[in-house]
């Protein structure tokens, strides 16, 4: 029986070459660390249709398949490599149940460690539109780096700072816009993580380049099929199988890939329920856009839900 669970296909950070492999990763700047109130506009990305961000460091491996007797590995990658995604195929991977790989030209990539991502960055609004306290905006770049506005508040910003990792929001996550400003160069959006706003977080405020966010309009975010009654409406979480997909009736009207909290421990690697996502059936009793979530204090471990 498949363990089931919520939303988003997902995924992590930077670049580092791995001996002779002639696979160039795409590297975020050093002078990003030197300062986490310093603004920062978008990188230049990896010219691909698609492109597949790492979750975490990972493995490249000559064939695709984690088997250890065939001592595969060949290299690894850390977490928000970039890389063009080419296609994935049908591996081997012992005692995990995805079982596909991506593949490029120096080797296969587990697709669980891989966002699939796009490039599309947007004409930025100059000013808060007229009698609205702020707006809501997605991301729609592999990432945005981020400018802290003030001291760092939230153990998720502490501990990047701790292993001198660039903050970022990621592709598809939805921010909480209440303030805009060209005091830079370019227009910046402020995301604003406040309790007493929409952030439901601890407090932290950033700046973002406002080219790489999509404001949402009131469509983007109204209920879909009101006139269906909610009792005919569920969603399914698969675990086992990290998808998800919405229900009318029996009619499936959506389908996406998730990731669902972690269920072994980071620090001993045993299996752990302090962070899983609880399995059953749930009822939602309360709806939110979009929710900054970290899971404890990794630097790799944040995510959107929406």
């Amino acid at each position: 029986m498949h363990r089931s669970f919520s939303r988003r296909d997902f995924l992590k950070v930077a670049g580092l070459g791995f001996g002779a492999l002639t696979f160039k990763p795409y590297k975020f700047p050093l002078k990003y660390l030197e300062s986490y109130n310093a603004p920062r506009q978008l990188p230049q990305f990896p010219n691909s249709e698609i492109i597949g961000r790492l979750v975490d460091a990972t493995d490249v491996r000559s064939r695709p398949t984690n088997d250890p007797a065939l001592n595969t590995s060949i290299g690894t990658l850390p977490a928000d490599t970039l890389i063009p995604w080419t296609r994935e195929v049908i591996g081997s991977v012992a005692a995990l149940t995805n079982q596909k790989y991506l593949e490029t030209p120096q080797g296969y990539i587990w697709s669980s460690r891989i966002q699939p991502t796009r490039n599309i960055p947007n004409k930025p609004i100059t000013e808060i539109p007229a009698g609205q306290a702020g707006f809501w905006a997605e991301v729609t770049v592999p990432y945005v780096d981020l400018s802290l506005d003030g001291a760092p508040i939230s153990p998720w910003i502490q501990s990047l700072i701790q292993f001198n990792f660039p903050p970022r929001a990621y592709y598809s996550q939805v921010l909480w816009i209440d303030q805009v400003r060209q005091t830079n160069g370019f227009v910046e959006y402020r995301w604003n993580e406040s309790p007493n706003g929409h952030g439901y977080g601890f407090g932290d405020i950033f700046w973002a380049d406002g080219a790489g966010l999509k404001v949402l309009s009131e469509a983007d975010v109204a209920p879909i099929s009101p006139d269906i009654d909610p009792k005919e409406k569920k969603i399914v979480v698969d675990l086992t199988y990290q998808t998800l997909s919405a229900f009318e009736g029996n009619r499936e009207i959506y389908f996406c890939r998730v990731s669902s909290g972690a269920v072994y421990d980071p620090a001993t690697g045993a299996i752990s329920d302090e962070r899983a996502t609880p399995v059953g059936d749930l009822l939602t009793h309360w709806k939110i856009i979009s929710l900054n979530m970290s899971g404890g204090g990794s630097a790799h471990s944040r995510r959107v839900l929406a």
